[in-house]
């Protein structure tokens, strides 16, 4: 269980780069400005918030088994399948959308399994004046 440390580069934007993205910030604040509810059909269409955060959640829980269980991403990828590179974009969350069976193998791998649950969820409009 040979781990080699992950190399990180951090790139400066250019200046392009940097007005490229403060242009598709502005053109997502104003369809759908800050404080305001997601529209129902776009809810139906992405992940909200609250799924990636939970996703989030979910991929760190499975990281930190793979660790304390002294495992390698070679050594998850050997058991699974699931390639080291793209286990590692699944922990990075570069990822952002896993298959179930994606992680489902990543967890029998880390001598877990995943379970679901249906939880009552609160309206749109409920959220919306909670706000």
């Amino acid at each position: 269980m040979n781990e080699r440390p992950i190399r990180r580069e951090r790139r400066e934007l250019s200046a392009e780069q940097k007005a490229a993205y403060a242009e598709q910030a502005r053109k997502v604040e104003a369809e759908f400005p800050p404080g305001q509810p997601v529209p129902p059909h776009v809810l139906a269409e992405s992940m909200t918030l609250g799924h990636y955060f939970n996703l989030r959640e979910l991929v760190a829980d499975l990281r930190d088994s793979r660790q304390a269980r002294g495992l390698s991403l070679a050594d998850v990828e050997e058991s699974s399948g699931i390639g080291a590179a793209q286990l590692n974009r699944i922990e990075s969350g570069e990822d952002l959308n896993p298959t179930i069976n994606t992680l489902a193998r990543y967890a029998r791998a880390v001598g877990h399994e995943l379970r679901f649950a249906l939880v009552e969820r609160e309206t749109v409009e409920a959220d919306a004046t909670a706000r």
